[in-house]
């Protein structure tokens, strides 16, 4: 075999690697990411950027609860949103959002219309917020299962009610309308007693004329 067939063949294999390799470097991110991202992507509930684990319920009834989605990807990603919620309340929020690379963003859910007064229904429930990734830079993807999720304790807060005591009752300062009769009572017998007397002392008198 000539020696410039082997250098050719030997040539165009060079060729073939290199322009494997280069095809490799640019295909984009986003196809080789239809893999799980779950590792790199969180969903939180958190005051500030302090992840929390309980919510107490106002006295009209609401709460507000703020949820924070940390994408660790290069890519955007698109995240469907499902809840679990307590007490039989109405809420509002997001049936999705979309996070942009290496970003964080950050939503709003508002539970309301919770019968704060119901002492004899559950105070402690719980809240759930799950995500699931149903797009990647603006492609569906193909591989399911790619969520996470978060909770936190919602309570009503216990309302005490300041009932004052019978005996308590009787300390007041203001006389009641008993006493009061007693009083009125009194004052007529003592007058009565006096005028009885003073008809027997001039009756006295009159027999000693």
């Amino acid at each position: 075999m000539p020696p410039h067939f082997h250098m050719g063949v030997s040539t165009c294999l060079k060729r073939v690697v290199i322009t494997s390799v280069l095809l490799l470097m640019l295909v984009p991110e986003v196809i080789a990411d239809h893999s799980p991202t779950h590792s790199r992507w969180d969903i939180l509930i958190v005051e500030g950027d302090i992840p929390i684990e309980e919510l107490e319920v106002t006295e009209e009834g609401e709460v507000a609860i703020l949820v924070m989605v940390d994408n660790s990807n290069t890519i955007s990603i698109t995240i469907r949103l499902d809840y679990i919620v307590p007490h039989n309340a109405d809420f509002t929020g997001p049936a999705e959002v979309t996070v942009q690379g290496t970003s964080i963003d950050y939503f709003e859910v508002i539970l309301s219309g919770i019968d704060v007064d119901n002492s004899t229904g559950e105070m402690d429930g719980i809240f759930e917020v799950e995500g699931t990734v149903t797009s990647r830079q603006g492609l569906p993807i193909s591989v399911p299962g790619d969520s996470d999720a978060d909770d936190v304790l919602v309570t009503i807060p216990v309302v005490e009610l300041n009932e004052t005591e019978p005996g308590i009752a009787g300390s007041d300062s203001t006389p009641g309308p008993g006493f009061m009769i007693s009083v009125v009572s009194l004052f007529a017998a003592a007058r009565l007693t006096s005028g009885r007397g003073l008809q027997s002392r001039e009756r006295g008198l009159g027999d000693c004329q």
